[in-house]
């Protein structure tokens, strides 16, 4: 498993959102293979090219980081994280609670919701806001948008991806840089399953 190789995080946030400023120390990410990531990353640019110019495609797994990421909070992740490789399954199109926001949803999300808990409960996380109860794995497609965009949208979205899999088999420490575009840092590796 690597170390975050992390010697500055953004200075200059001016312009930054309040909720942009929670996300400083950056999270930790599933994001998925290139194949899969390029097809969904071109509906975010052609829907929402905001939320594709902060981050690719990808499932949140965690609040952000309350400070900067030291050893030892890598060692608890690490520690923490004891799961085998596993498959995801992401779609059908759906349209957030609310109205607003195009997602894809993604299975098995009682596993991942199973390991977010673990990895919020290490050092550098449980210090964090806890996250909405009701949080539902998902890789975004579209959020900055209106109600009525969102609904023209899921129209068309649902009507023509289908969804597909890939395998899990780590998990990206990204960090947003000045222009708060997120890239990955660091990563947890997974175990293949044959060592437990």
């Amino acid at each position: 498993m690597s170390t975050p190789a992390i010697t500055t995080y953004a200075k200059d946030l001016t312009g930054w959102q309040r909720w942009q400023v929670d996300y400083r120390y950056g999270a930790l990410y599933m994001f998925p293979p290139p194949d899969v990531g390029a097809s969904i990353n071109a509906l975010r640019a052609q829907y929402d090219p905001k939320s594709q110019a902060f981050c690719d495609a990808h499932i949140s797994l965690t609040v952000p980081f309350s400070g900067p990421v030291t050893p030892s909070n890598w060692a608890a992740l690490q520690a923490r994280l004891k799961r085998a490789c596993f498959d995801v399954t992401y779609g059908p199109v759906h349209r957030w609670p609310g109205g607003v926001g195009v997602v894809l949803l993604v299975e098995p999300a009682d596993t991942i919701r199973q390991m977010i808990d673990t990895l919020e409960g290490a050092d550098g996380l449980k210090e964090s806001p806890p996250r909405r109860p009701d949080f539902t794995p998902h890789m975004t497609i579209a959020e900055f948008v209106s109600a009525d965009e969102s609904a023209a949208l899921f129209e068309v979205l649902s009507a023509t991806v289908s969804g597909g899999r890939f395998r899990c088999t780590r998990l990206s420490y990204a960090v947003p840089d000045e222009d708060f575009h997120f890239t990955e840092r660091a990563c947890l590796h997974l175990t293949d399953g044959s060592t437990g």
